[in-house]
């Protein structure tokens, strides 16, 4: 009986997995994601510089001393 629920559960989980893994969008969804991603960036406002510092402080990387 183990073997049969821990085979459905995986079925149910890949099926799960690969009906999220493609984001489908129309064609004017599709029109300004593109625009989005070739925009050029705006200004960081100061909320998002404040976010930046309180990340870069709480999370360390090898790329903090380059």
């Amino acid at each position: 009986m183990a073997t049969f629920v821990i085979a459905h559960a995986r079925e149910a989980a890949a099926r799960v997995l690969s009906e999220h893994q493609a984001i489908q969008l129309s064609a004017v969804e599709s029109r300004r994601f593109v625009e989005a991603l070739l925009a050029p960036p705006r200004p960081a406002t100061q909320a998002m510089r404040a976010a930046i510092r309180a990340y870069r402080k709480l999370v360390k990387s090898d790329l903090d001393s380059a």
